[in-house]
């Protein structure tokens, strides 16, 4: 498990990363730890297999630790509520971290991949969205960092 700075959008506490076999948190969560490795389990986004691992988990945590149920469920009704985002929406989210963090994205690129992976934006499955959010996403991160460098110029 990493510990790492991640995404101000999806991925706001921490992702999954089912290929890599890594598990990233922002900050030590045992709600978002649950959460992800549901997300490891069921290889699938906020679906219907991601929210029956998150009940079996409660099933669990009721037993074991009943005060973190109502956590639990709070972070299944988000993550369905995210999920249901209209891609316009998703679209300018996206695009307004990358412009905050032009520098991370630049200097590395699979992140920006990482970022549109973690939205539920996969090139398989929606290719002509994803091409449209990593190109406007590539010259949102040119001109932030061009406009950054101007005006350090003019200092």
């Amino acid at each position: 498990m990493l510990y790492l700075p991640r995404y101000r959008y999806h991925g706001i506490m921490g992702f999954c990363n089912v290929w890599d076999k890594k598990i990233g948190l922002t900050f030590p969560s045992k709600i978002i730890l649950i959460h992800e490795i549901c997300h490891a389990i069921s290889v699938q986004k906020h679906g219907t297999a991601w929210k029956i691992r998150m009940r079996k988990a409660i099933e669990i945590a009721q037993e074991r630790e009943p005060e973190i149920v109502p956590d639990l469920e709070n972070e299944i009704a988000r993550c369905i509520t995210q999920t249901d985002m209209p891609n316009r929406e998703r679209e300018r989210l996206i695009i307004n971290e990358v412009k905050g963090d032009a520098n991370y994205y630049h200097d590395f690129s699979e992140a920006l991949d990482g970022l549109l992976a973690d939205c539920g934006i996969f090139p398989e499955y929606n290719r002509q969205l994803y091409h449209k959010i990593h190109d406007k996403a590539i010259r949102a991160i040119e001109s932030t960092i061009r406009a950054r460098r101007n005006s350090n110029v003019t200092e």
